[in-house]
């Protein structure tokens, strides 16, 4: 299985002579953030590329390269054959941990070796054959991997407690990849599993990210703070700005492994930023697996009700600028409970990628971006809803079933939101009825399925031609038909320091834009502070209706050294 993001160069499919070969480069390229396992060949390329945090496991041969140059950086090699195959390539390779197999093969035609590898701050364990290519090192060799690692759930890698090998390298590397390392680490989660959390419980980043002047040797992992297997919520459970969290299924428990459940009348919250949302994904984001633990799959997924159904006192997950993740087809993100009572899933400003969105939950998803994700609600009851405001679905599918047999039936409703490329289904026996279904101000490729009914307001696009910009994919361009084309303005609905567009204006009290908003920044990323205290607007406007209202800090008031306040006039005009 491979993920990758790849630019400068040409992903090519599999070529017809070697269908193991995961990813082909025809004319190089820049690959991050890809796990490849389990084919013969992982990166073939004939011209200079480089391969960024990455992980090969169970391959034939890692890398292929011939004639050409390669840069790699905080990589994990465990259990390949070759790490580096190829002829006259010269590789430099910072920050790698490889473990059982042969690190180089040069020469494989006869013909004399011209190739050269150069290791930094890497991690060397049970290498079986070293090749006949002159290796510079900055490095450790281990005859044997016993320990130098430590195991925790799927993760083989991390570093031992009390590792001298920590903070032990040198800085004088690549300068974005030392930027990257000291966003990630060489210690792993902390683990609950099993047990019930009775007494409300805050929790907030734990595990220490490598931002030592020196960093650690060998491959750093992306941080997770926790790892949730089986454990049930019967108390508030809360996650600060900043906090990664990752599930796993135990088994034994419902469906066969949940991450955490949550009782009647209690909430688990995530309390992101936009400069540190919070991360919940399934453990296999991160960690390589292959060593026999959290190997378990199940239908339950990360968030699910435990209770029977309470219409006063629903379990909910409440979240703001957090990160749902998971590997495609894989379970949901959060659902209903064993007996089919439902979630309360209460989005804010959230991302939600891959695999089941949600399945049978009371969901109100407010300002979303859902990036490749299956979502489902079908139901033969009453009670569930399902309300989006402002989301942007690129991908997966969209279903709405109905199993009630006739009224009341369940409610859904989608207003100010982009469809693109997503598969819709909604099989709703309520005709016309708007007080069941509304589905109006919304945005689709040109001839794809729109929900039913039909809104007399939707707007039909050929492509969305999405645009890059600090916080994102998915700005609009500035000519974008979408552009104050939503069913009210962006201040009414806490979206007045937000901005769909990459030009960073933000949409005040202007007729709202369709689909997800980003947080205005300024020309570095930042998100604006207009007063220069410190505190970003959309932080300090906690409604973020654009207004000084009682309680907030006033964000247009201008930070001069001296600030004087003076008593806010009941006409609620500002002076300052």
């Amino acid at each position: 299985s491979a993920t990758a993001t790849e630019s400068g160069g040409s992903l090519c499919t599999p070529p017809p002579s070697d269908p193991t070969v995961a990813l082909a480069l025809a004319s190089g390229g820049a690959i991050h953030d890809v796990r490849i396992s389990n084919v013969s060949s992982g990166v073939v390329s004939a011209d200079e590329c480089s391969v960024v945090n990455g992980q090969f496991v169970n391959c034939g041969t890692a890398l292929t390269i011939n004639n050409a140059s390669l840069y790699v950086g905080n990589l994990l090699m465990s259990r390949v054959d070759t790490a580096f195959y190829g002829q006259n390539f010269q590789v430099t390779a910072e920050n790698v941990t490889f473990d059982q197999g042969a690190l180089v093969t040069d020469d494989p035609d006869g013909t004399g070796t011209t190739s050269a590898l150069t290791l930094v701050n890497s991690m060397l364990t049970d290498v079986v054959d070293y090749g006949v290519v002159p290796v510079a090192t900055s490095h450790v060799e281990h005859r044997s991997a016993s320990g130098v690692y430590q195991a925790v759930g799927a993760g083989s890698y991390y570093l031992a407690i009390n590792s001298p090998y920590r903070n032990a390298g040198t800085a004088t590397i690549d300068a974005n990849l030392l930027a990257d390392l000291r966003t990630k680490t060489t210690y792993p989660p902390q683990v609950y599993a099993d047990i019930t959390i009775a007494v409300a419980t805050n929790l907030g980043p734990w595990i220490q990210r490598d931002t030592n002047s020196a960093p650690s040797l060998g491959y750093h992992y992306d941080p997770l703070d926790y790892a949730f297997g089986g454990v049930n919520a019967s108390s508030n459970l809360t996650f600060a700005a900043g906090t990664a969290v990752a599930w796993f299924e135990l088994p034994g428990s419902w469906g066969n492994g949940y991450g955490i459940s949550i009782t009647n009348g209690k909430v688990v919250s995530f309390q992101g930023t936009v400069t540190a949302p919070c991360f919940f994904v399934r453990y296999s984001i991160v960690q390589e697996g292959g060593n026999g633990n959290w190997t378990d799959r199940s239908y339950p997924g990360g968030i699910v009700n435990q209770t029977v159904y309470d219409p006063n006192n629903v379990p909910a997950l409440q979240a703001t600028f957090t990160r749902f993740a998971n590997l495609n087809s894989g379970s949901c993100h959060f659902r209903d409970g064993s007996s089919g009572q439902p979630l309360a899933v209460q989005a804010t400003d959230c991302e939600i990628l891959n695999a089941f969105g949600g399945y049978n939950i009371l969901g109100s998803f407010t300002n979303c971006l859902l990036d490749r994700v299956t979502f489902w609600q079908g139901t033969a009851s009453a009670f569930p809803y399902e309300i989006f405001r402002n989301c942007t679905f690129h991908g997966g599918a969209f279903d709405t079933v109905h199993w009630e047999g006739g009224a009341p039936y369940w409610r859904v409703s989608i207003r100010n939101c982009a469809f693109d490329g997503t598969e819709i289904n909604t099989e709703h026996p309520f005709g016309n009825d708007p007080t069941y279904g509304d589905f109006d101000y919304n945005a689709f490729l040109t001839g794809a399925n729109h929900p039913y009914p039909e809104g007399t307001h939707n707007q039909a696009v050929t492509s969305f031609n999405w645009q890059s910009s600090w916080l994102g994919d998915y700005y609009l361009p500035t000519s974008s038909a979408l552009i104050d084309q939503g069913s009210t303005t962006a201040n009414l609905i806490s979206l007045y320091h937000f901005t769909t567009q990459a030009n960073q204006v933000k949409e005040g009290n202007s007729t709202v834009d369709i689909g997800y908003h980003y947080v205005a920044t300024d020309a570095y990323g930042r998100p604006l502070d207009t007063n220069g205290d410190g505190l970003p607007d959309y932080l300090e406007d906690g409604n973020g209706n654009g207004l000084w209202d009682s309680g907030e800090i006033d964000w247009n008031a201008y930070n001069l050294g001296l600030r004087v306040f003076i008593s806010r006039p009941r006409n609620g005009a500002n002076l300052y």
